[in-house]
């Protein structure tokens, strides 16, 4: 890590933490009121200075910060009372309290806008692989389409689809209108929410640019304890000297048109030696071109890229489960859900999930007779339900891997695998094993299709380039730029009371989704790695999410201390000390045991 990048995170987190700061300063030196510490940071103090009746410190911890007032304790009495801070009116302390997280959101448009007006890149709004099974898949998106809008708005990247769907809750729809070939058009989907992340998606990524980003290195195929410490194998683009950030031209002199039509070419090509041809400039197609030599090594892990056909048979069933208590056993096979017909695992799961918040009877067939099982209760997602039914595997293709090599030699849905590099297939296992065992440069492949048998063979190659995301630049003047960022900033501070609420609620594994210090803290330094711009739009966001989080009505936070002046206005009369003191105790329990929840899982992230 670098010395400069983690100093010039913490000043983005410490600049945060003053602006907050300075706002109830600010408000409470304007009201009158005696400012007796201005702190950044916790603990001992590492350096400060007093100036009139103020002490302005550094502290040991730079996790927060906070403004001591006289009197801003229940209980304590001072002989200039009327400059204490509890002496004051409710419009006085509210605005006090209130201007901390005003500051922070003011601190965040402001940053907003100078983002857009220098100009930021986005992942842009289009579609690229996209998942088996998903609700992208079935829905009918395509590599390459491009997303207009998002129910109903527009003017959006890929990272908006990514946290609208995330946000999503089960069951709930959202529309899409998609270009595709001077086309438009609309479609409706229900993201899938998916309990181990906390979150719903819909099955898609960020459409690859032919930019190089990165290499990567692949591991040996042996086992983790064979192989031999940092033991890799070395990306051979890397190795013949492929600048890292030019832009894909040609192979063999062939232009490129696309990332997947490159992936396509690869995978044809094999592991013969070819010519790529790259820019550094896109405005200059003709000059700054320049042509390297590759020879691919044959990859220790290859993959024939099919998903298997996995049937509604049910072989098992988790004791307990929910399907257990609907009446699934073993040997039951899921032919229905209400009028739709289930032929795989994928589909059935698919329509589980389009039908969450009102599910029609599972029709199943068990021995030869038709039964319907209506549903004890609504499951958290299709997955949550399923992952308790063991399903029968068939070494058949449900779906081809574009641009993969089972692509390439002519697999399709519904054939049959019956060999591998010479060895017999019994089980979709197999396949993967066989592959795994294989050692020559060239694997072969047999399959059976309408009662007659077919094979061909592929190289598995590695080069080992790693593709960036096509990006779409956001800039504009002055007015645009104050627009697009007061748009922004409503964005995320709709975004945190969403994921608030599903926490209220307590919808599974949502909390997975929240960053405690460890994560800000890594974060923070990735994006103060990439530039000043992105960096910049990293702490409006963290900007905008303090000053929301700190109004909740939580004791300790600025929002709790708002609730009880209220609740005093309301009563007419102060809080008993007693009741305050056990107030900000329980408060204090709920933030420390949430933090080390948090910062749980943030240290867990790394070991994941």
């Amino acid at each position: 890590m670098s010395l400069l990048y983690i100093l010039v995170a913490a000043a983005g987190i410490g600049l945060l933490i003053l602006v907050h700061e300075f706002g109830h300063f600010i408000v409470a030196k304007l009201s009158n009121v005696r400012v007796e510490n201005f702190s950044i940071g916790f603990g001992p103090e590492i350096a400060g200075f007093t100036r009139g009746e103020t002490r302005y410190s550094l502290r040991v911890v730079p996790l927060g910060g906070y403004v001591k007032m006289l009197g801003d304790e229940p209980g304590d009495t001072s002989a200039d009372a009327d400059r204490a801070f509890l002496s004051q009116g409710f419009a006085t302390k509210t605005g006090i309290i209130v201007a901390g997280p005003a500051a922070n959101i003011l601190l965040s448009l402001v940053l907003f806008a100078v983002v857009f007006r220098v100009g930021i890149s986005f992942p842009a709004a289009r579609i690229g692989d996209v998942s088996y099974g998903s609700a992208a898949y079935y829905a009918d998106l395509r590599t390459g389409d491009r997303i207009v809008r998002i129910d109903g708005r527009r003017d959006i990247d890929f990272r908006d689809l990514i946290v609208k769907t995330a946000l999503a809750d089960p069951g709930q729809s959202i529309n899409l209108i998609i270009e595709r070939d001077g086309r438009t058009f609309e479609k409706t989907l229900q993201p899938a929410f998916i309990p181990e992340l906390g979150r719903s998606e819909i099955g898609v990524g960020p459409y690859q640019s032919l930019k190089i980003e990165d290499f990567v290195k692949l591991l040996p195929a042996a086992e983790p304890e064979k192989r031999q410490k940092d033991e890799t194998i070395e990306s051979p683009a890397n190795q013949a000297g492929v600048p890292k950030g030019s832009r894909i031209v040609a192979i063999n002199g062939e232009k490129v048109a696309s990332w997947y039509n490159f992936r396509r070419k690869l995978t044809e090509n094999g592991l013969r030696k070819f010519r790529l041809t790259v820019a550094d400039d896109k405005e200059a197609p003709d000059g700054g071109e320049k042509t390297f030599e590759i020879t691919p090594v044959r990859s220790p892990a290859p993959l024939l890229g099919i998903n298997p056909l996995i049937t509604t048979r049910v072989k098992k069933v988790e004791k307990g489960s929910l399907a257990e208590a609907m009446g699934l056993a073993a040997g039951d096979v899921i032919t229905a859900l209400g009028d739709a017909k289930t032929a795989d695992l994928g589909a059935l799961q698919h329509e589980i999930s389009m039908h969450l918040n009102n599910l029609p009877p599972l029709e199943i067939l068990r021995k030869s007779k038709t039964l319907q099982l209506p549903w004890t209760k609504q499951p958290s997602s299709a997955g949550a339900f399923l992952s308790a039914c063991e399903p029968e595997v068939l070494p058949r293709v449900a779906h081809i891997l574009p641009n993969s090599p089972a692509d390439v030699i002519g697999l399709a849905a519904g054939d049959e695998i019956t060999a591998i590099d010479g060895k017999d297939v019994g089980t979709f296992a197999d396949i993967r094993k066989h592959l795994s065992d294989s050692s020559g440069d060239s694997i072969s492949v047999k399959w059976r299709r309408n009662g007659r048998d077919r094979a061909a063979s592929f190289e598995p190659a590695f080069v080992g380039i790693m593709p960036g995301t096509e990006l779409v630049m956001r800039k504009a003047g002055l007015a645009g730029a104050c627009t697009m960022g007061a748009r922004k900033a409503w964005d995320f501070a709709t975004q945190v009371y969403l994921l608030l609420k599903k926490l209220v609620s307590g919808q599974k594994g949502i909390g997975k989704n929240l960053l405690g210090p460890v994560s800000i803290a890594t974060v923070s330094y990735q994006f103060a790695q990439k530039s000043l711009i992105q960096f910049a739009f990293f702490l409006a966001i963290i900007s905008v999410n303090l000053g929301i989080v700190n109004m909740l009505p939580i004791p300790i936070l600025d929002g709790g201390h708002l609730a009880i002046f209220t609740v005093e206005k309301i009563k007419g009369k102060p809080l008993a000390a007693s009741t305050q003191a056990a107030i900000q105790y329980v408060g204090l329990a709920v933030i420390l045991a949430t933090f080390l929840l948090i910062t749980y899982q943030d240290i867990m992230r790394f070991f994941q």
